[in-house]
């Protein structure tokens, strides 16, 4: 492959890695309250495994809007993407999930 076809990766910038980090913050804190909450009779397992599952999806999707946000030339849009990705990448796997 030529290297005028293959897209640039433009470095992330302190913006970039400060949202990716907030993300990971706050997917950590979610998990850790649910875990904590989990505490229904007969149904604790289950939640907590939901809880694990709900939490890898949103880490998985930091970590590809990440990847993403690389390609992307403009700060703003890049930012934006950052910010709204994972929880809509998370919002469209559910949506996906129950109409099919």
């Amino acid at each position: 492959m030529s290297a005028a076809i293959k897209a640039q990766r433009r470095p992330l910038s302190r913006l970039d890695r400060a949202i990716i980090a907030l993300h990971g913050v706050v997917a950590v804190v979610f998990g850790i309250i649910g875990f904590l909450e989990a505490d229904d009779p007969g149904w604790r397992d289950l939640q907590r495994f939901v809880i694990v599952m709900l939490v890898g999806l949103w880490v998985s999707g930091i970590v590809v809007v990440g990847v993403l946000a690389r390609l992307v030339g403009n700060q703003g849009v890049r930012a934006v993407l950052l910010l709204a990705g994972p929880l809509l990448g998370i919002a469209l796997l559910i949506g996906a999930s129950t109409i099919g």
